[in-house]
């Protein structure tokens, strides 16, 4: 009964890590990638509009956009996360599709996500 825990144990985690990788991966390999990733605290919400997903980095005048493609260049738990009526706060790794340009809309994936909050707009 321990060794077939242990296995579906094993086998929960692996398919944690590939659906980890596959969201990283989309973002990473991406063949528009401008420049090196880097870390912020970001307020990700949903706008009408192209981009439709857009993230503030706190404490900024910024807004990155992400735009709609498949694969999702957002991983999924924070696609998830996304409401109408809510905006998501999170520790993200953001990667450059679009050099930054002064007064623009920088164009961005998202590699990884942590510490996702909910909050009511």
């Amino acid at each position: 009964m321990r060794r077939a825990l242990s296995i579906l144990m094993l086998c929960a985690i692996s398919i944690a890590d590939r659906a980890l990788a596959h969201d990283l991966r989309a973002c990473l390999d991406h063949p528009q990638l401008a420049g090196a990733c880097w870390n912020i605290r970001g307020k990700v919400t949903l706008w009408n509009g192209n981009p439709s997903v857009r993230i503030w980095p706190v404490g900024t005048k910024r807004i990155l956009g992400v735009r709609d493609a498949d694969p999702m260049l957002i991983p999924g738990e924070l696609a998830k996360s996304l409401s109408w009526e809510t905006a998501s706060y999170a520790n993200l790794r953001v990667c450059p599709l679009t050099a930054e340009r002064p007064g623009h809309m920088q164009i961005v994936c998202v590699a990884s996500v942590k510490d996702i909050e909910v909050r009511p707009k």
